[in-house]
Parts: C-alpha cells; structure tokens; sequence
C-alpha cells in the first residue's frame, strides 16, 4: 500500500533500497499466493490476460488515446503491484523477518481488521468523538 504522507517520517531514509532487497529474497513474487509482480489479471476472477485481450488493449492505448491503466481498467484487468507489508504493522521495524512481499489481494486481506480500526479511528478523528469507554467498551 502507499505510504501516508503523515507516516512518511516513520519509514528509514534507505526504504526504497529495503524494499528491492525484499522484492529480491521473494523472487519478484508475492510471498503469499506466489503471482508475479506486474502480471496482468482479470480483476475478480484473478484469470490472466490472453492474446486476444492484449489485442484489444493495445487497440485502445493506439487509436483511442487510452493509456495501459485504463486502458486494463476498461477491459476490467488489473495490474498487480507487490507492496511491503510490516507484519507487525510498525513502520520502523523494518527487520528483514517483519517484512514481506504481498500483492494487493494478500495484503489486503493481511491488512483488513487492522485497516477498519485506522478507518474508524480516522473517520472519529474527523469528526471530533472521543470514545467514552476507549476500545475495550466497542
């Protein structure tokens, strides 16, 4: 996922150069379910693009002025993007076995129960509520 502007701080100045290494102990592949990065796939289903499609995508990034992004979006395929995953969710803790490659779908799920807390804390954090109870009364 992304860096948040506001975490940016939390992450070492050498994050771009840990980030390739672990990319390189995981073979370039998601460390979970193993698809490479950069592979193209059907958004849903997870099929991979065949001749035909990339027929058509290539139609629409020459005569309809699509670029590669959308020009997959349309077609409903989608590319995927290996991020690193702090598996304690600590951003400063980059030692090399709290790291690992995952693709979107992988993190995604890793990241679920964690995410909706950040959502909630955020959305409640917007709106000025403070919880009367802290977690332990939700």
């Amino acid at each position: 996922m992304p860096i948040r502007p506001e975490n940016k701080h939390r992450y070492p100045k050498d994050w771009k150069d840990i980030r390739a290494r672990i990319l390189q102990r995981a073979g370039n592949k998601c460390e979970k379910c193993g698809i490479k990065n950069g592979a193209i796939l059907e958004k849903y289903s997870r099929r991979r693009i065949c001749s035909v499609e990339w027929d058509m995508i290539r139609s629409k990034i020459r005569y309809g002025g699509h670029n590669m992004t959308t020009a997959l979006k349309s077609l409903g395929f989608v590319r995927v993007v290996l991020t690193i995953a702090h598996l304690d969710h600590v951003p400063e803790n980059c030692s090399e076995d709290n790291l690992q490659a995952l693709c979107q779908k992988c993190q995604n799920a890793y990241d679920a129960i964690w995410r909706a807390k950040g959502i909630k804390s955020r959305k409640m954090s917007a709106m000025n509520i403070v919880p009367m109870f802290g977690e332990a009364g939700r």
